[in-house]
């Protein structure tokens, strides 16, 4: 939406010098094909309608089980608004290499993806969402994405474990959902923040929130149908909220103090 395309601008801009700067230092060659448009992709063969291009001013939609490879886009450098993999039989994003900079990276219901660290030159991309990858155990390939302003999407990933890579001062919106592997947010160390929304829902095997401790300020906070969760004392240090929800854990007997709160409007705390 409109955040994505504000991160498109940037991107565009910043590939503007790229396309003029990196070059000329680089191989001393122009990028031979920046697509002006947007592209959709639902095979092998269209990837060739891609291939060899730098950029992408538009999005950039990849579909189907017909594609099981993403090697041609081995020069892509940026995408402005959304580049979009989906339902494909890729195992890994392997061509990927090169990708600085997206308006929002979508991962969805790739059944096969087991490995997403060709994305470790990505930098910037307003959104991140990663939704229904069975396999995918880690995120790392993302430790370099700027997050302080995005949104990070986590849901129907059972076998996520290891969530360190998105370990940062801050990010803006963090949604977790349906990730039953994970049993606490240790990954992110106790000093991420999360500023707007952290929303936690049906995570069947989370035991406790620790990881979060660095939480103080935050929009909204809701923590919601985690079967198996017996400790959210790492919310203990809230200040501000908007709203503070947490409800359908059977096996959360206790709740912190949350003596430093001095701001929510309305609380509700129902365990």
């Amino acid at each position: 939406g409109e955040g994505e395309e504000g991160e498109g601008e940037e991107g565009e801009g910043e590939e503007g010098e790229g396309e003029g700067e990196g070059e000329g230092e680089g191989e001393g060659e122009p990028c031979p094909t920046v697509l002006d448009t947007d592209f959709f992709v639902e095979s092998d063969d269209e990837m060739a309608t891609v291939a060899g291009a730098c950029g992408v001013f538009g999005g950039l939609f990849i579909n189907g089980r017909g594609v099981t490879t993403l090697a041609p886009l081995a020069s892509l450098e940026f995408v402005t608004t959304s580049l979009q993999i989906f339902d494909t039989s890729a195992t890994n994003l392997g061509g990927l290499e090169l990708l600085e900079s997206v308006g929002g990276l979508a991962l969805t219901d790739n059944a096969l993806l087991e490995d997403v660290t060709a994305l470790s030159r990505l930098t910037e991309a307003g959104v991140v969402n990663t939704t229904g990858c069975p396999l995918l155990r880690s995120l790392a390939g993302l430790e370099n994405v700027d997050l302080e302003g995005s949104q990070v999407l986590l849901a129907g990933l059972p076998a996520l474990t290891d969530i360190s890579a998105i370990r940062r001062p801050a990010i803006a919106n963090l949604i977790v959902e349906e990730c039953d592997g994970l049993t606490s947010f240790a990954g992110l160390g106790g000093d991420t923040q999360v500023t707007e929304q952290l929303a936690v829902t049906n995570n069947a095997s989370l035991r406790s929130l620790d990881g979060l401790e660095g939480m103080r300020n935050a929009t909204r906070v809701i923590v919601s149908v985690n079967a198996s969760l017996d400790d959210v004392s790492a919310l203990a240090g809230l200040e501000t909220t908007g709203l503070l929800s947490i409800d359908g854990s059977p096996t959360l007997t206790s709740l912190p103090i949350f003596a430093a709160l001095t701001s929510t409007e309305p609380t509700l705390l129902v365990s």
